[in-house]
């Protein structure tokens, strides 16, 4: 468990273990505003539109915060977190946050020493108290459980549904359903003839960046968009987590506004 406090000149962590415990001193609280809030804005940049702003532009703006947002994102992640070695060997990590740090995007943030992110190794939660988390991680007795079933049972239950149209959940039901890195132009790596004959889409005599393939994104007006790289990551990320069977991934060409229509959601 990764616990934060932030102060006004300092702040503080603290890396709490099954048998360790160490401590980080931390930026004050103006420093990490700051810092957060300039990531924030170079996230958030490519879902803002500029007026006559042309398509080109777009596209070299997005890309140019695309790139700071890394470089902001390294540099936090070498302030907040703990070396690389701390996460030896971890499979989960918890983390308090504490004021900004609650928009920091934990996740994408790379250790010292590290050149991954953590969602590439550790499996990332946040809670919003370390009480909550202990309260979540204790087993419930039924004793204590009884007097609350008891009180339940006297009420009688309003249905918030029609009985006809209430939605079941089976036990071979998967857990999760996840839909990304789409493919959303013609330059796209994957996008080769023998791939395109395959989809149904003919393949394009020659590849350029101004040739937006617009068959996969028409309706969102999506396809000066980049390729979502870190989505894969997250996608396949989510689907070792999940365990066998539990979680539905779809990606490149298989990631379509049709696939998500026709997916079968009350069984999610």
């Amino acid at each position: 468990m990764l616990c934060y406090w932030v102060g006004e000149q300092q702040s503080h962590a603290w890396m709490i273990g099954p048998d360790s415990f160490s401590t980080l001193v931390l930026p004050g609280r103006e420093t990490l505003d700051r810092e957060i809030e300039a990531l924030r804005r170079a996230v958030t940049a490519r879902t803002q539109s500029m007026a006559g702003e042309s398509l080109p532009r777009r596209i070299e703006r997005v890309s140019e915060s695309d790139h700071r947002a890394l470089e902001l994102a390294r540099a936090l992640g070498a302030q907040i977190l703990p070396a690389a070695r701390s996460f030896a060997g971890l499979r989960r990590l918890y983390i308090v946050a504490d004021g900004s740090l609650s928009g920091a995007p934990f996740p994408a943030l790379q250790p010292p020493g590290s050149a991954d992110m953590l969602i590439r190794t550790i499996a990332v939660a946040e809670e919003p108290s370390a009480s909550v988390l202990l309260s979540l991680a204790r087993p419930v007795s039924p004793a204590r459980s009884m007097p609350l079933a008891r009180s339940m049972s006297l009420v009688r239950p309003v249905p918030l549904v029609r009985p006809a149209r209430t939605l079941s959940r089976t036990r071979t039901a998967a857990a999760i359903a996840v839909f990304a890195d789409p493919v959303y132009r013609r330059d796209d790596p994957r996008f080769s003839p023998s791939v395109a004959r395959a989809a149904g889409v003919q393949p394009a005599k020659q590849a350029s960046s101004a040739t937006p393939l617009v068959r996969w994104a028409p309706e969102d007006s999506a396809a000066h968009l980049p390729r979502l790289l870190g989505s894969r990551e997250e996608a396949l990320h989510i689907e070792r987590s999940s365990g066998p069977g539990q979680a539905v991934v779809r990606m490149g060409f298989d990631t379509t506004a049709q696939a998500v229509r026709q997916t079968r959601w009350n069984v999610f």
